[in-house]
């Protein structure tokens, strides 16, 4: 007798159980095949979406051409950083980044720098601690004064 009445509860429970998912077994199978066939009309409709986005890209390129910078002035630097060493381990990283930017609003008498992340990644290769003793730089200043800061290849 326990049995039926503990088979009965279960009964019970998975009924409202699939109440709340949305009806039962049947019903769901039901839906996701009506789901399925209006699946093939929506992907039709995206297809001529695709070769709109395929026009982008040349809009893109435009504006990249467009976006070229005027180089004024070009400069090999060659930076040792000798004097950073003597900073502790924790702030070395950023004592050379500050000592790098300094130096080239030295020699470029402006204040905007930028320092490509290659150069970065090269200055950060000994986890921090470790900062390259000496760094040769390929720097260009374009017409508006701006300076990029990238390694000599």
């Amino acid at each position: 007798m326990a049995d039926v009445e503990q088979t009965h509860a279960t009964q019970k429970f998975e009924e409202k159980v699939q109440e709340k998912k949305g009806g039962t077994i049947e019903d769901r199978k039901k839906e996701a095949l009506k789901a399925e066939a209006a699946k093939p009309a929506a992907v039709e409709k995206k297809a001529p979406a695709k070769a709109e986005t395929k026009e982008k890209p040349k809009a893109k390129e435009e504006k990249k051409e467009e976006k070229k910078r005027e180089i004024v002035l070009e400069r090999v630097l060659t930076i040792s950083f000798l004097s950073v060493l003597n900073k502790p381990r924790a702030s070395r990283y950023a004592h050379a980044m500050r000592f790098l930017r300094a130096s080239a609003q030295k020699q470029f008498k402006t204040p905007d720098i930028n320092i490509s992340g290659e150069v970065a990644a090269r200055m950060h290769s000994g986890k921090g601690a470790k900062v390259t003793r000496k760094i040769k730089l390929k720097a260009t200043k374009d017409k508006d004064g701006v300076v990029l800061l990238e390694l000599q290849k």
